[in-house]
């Protein structure tokens, strides 16, 4: 059952400033702090991009701010091979002070992301 809580919208790519994605290209995002908007631990994001690339999204979380952000062992990616258009996807990470949201070029073309947003409950 949701809460009363209201959602935290972060806004990773700024639509006015899009992020073109090269073949096996890497995005991420800059680091989100959870510290005091992760109350119910629900997650998703909502991407927007065009091209044919392939996109494979995933996390990567840290104890500080500015320290090695790594992906936790046993972490599952938010999703898997998608492809352009519009989508919101749900996840379950794991619980840690930062975030940050990557994706991956993982076909052989480029994608152009407009729109990427982390939603959180």
């Amino acid at each position: 059952m949701y809460s009363n809580r209201p959602i935290s919208v972060n806004t990773l790519i700024n639509p006015n400033a899009p992020q073109s994605l090269a073949k096996s290209g890497v995005f991420t995002s800059q680091a989100v702090d959870l510290r005091q908007i992760a109350q119910d631990g629900i997650f998703s994001i909502q991407y927007t991009y065009t091209g044919d690339g392939v996109i494979t999204w995933t996390y990567s979380m840290c104890s500080t701010k500015a320290g090695t952000y790594f992906t936790p062992s046993g972490a599952e990616n938010i999703a898997t091979s998608t492809t352009a258009g519009t989508d919101g996807l749900t996840f379950e990470p794991e619980m840690f002070p930062f975030m940050k949201i990557v994706g991956t070029e993982t076909g052989t073309n480029t994608a152009i992301i407009s729109e990427l947003y982390l939603n959180i409950q």
